[in-house]
């Protein structure tokens, strides 16, 4: 699935649809290591606001993308009723996964000055905890990881 939102505050996130109140309050922190994650939610940090191409990939394993200058993988649980959301402030575009546990990934770059992400989905019966698994010159993540934000 292809498709373009609107960043703004230089996030982009996935939830669970029924999910109330689906933003982090992000730490200092948590934007230096690059997203806000809890059960149901987790948010990315984007390059800068505007549109943002998103390519969403369901797949057996993640095979990191040459491009992305910022890869971050994340646990996520998607509901029974498979429903999930990628949005930011401005917008939101709903996605329809099989239910069950993931292990997400967050592939972000700039090519010809527009930015993309990956989100791919990888069924996993232990997702692990969140991880950076490539950092740019914006992020500096902090061992250990803050793992746990808090509802906006």
């Amino acid at each position: 699935m292809l498709f373009e939102i609107d960043v703004s505050y230089c996030q982009v996130v996935v939830f669970a649809a029924h999910l109330q109140e689906p933003f982090s309050q992000w730490t200092d922190r948590h934007v230096a290591q690059g997203f806000a994650w809890r059960p149901g939610s987790a948010s990315f940090r984007t390059f800068h606001d505007g549109p943002l191409s998103v390519s969403v990939v369901i797949a057996s394993d993640v095979l990191f993308s040459a491009d992305a200058t910022r890869v971050i993988r994340v646990p996520f649980e998607v509901p029974c009723e498979g429903r999930a959301e990628i949005a930011s402030i401005a917008s939101s575009q709903s996605i329809v996964v099989a239910p069950g546990t993931y292990q997400v990934t967050f592939e972000h770059g700039v090519t010809m000055n527009r930015q993309w992400c990956n989100l791919v989905f990888c069924r996993s019966d232990s997702p692990g905890l969140p991880a950076v698994i490539r950092a740019d010159a914006e992020l500096c993540p902090e061992i250990p990881l803050l793992v746990l934000a808090e509802p906006a």
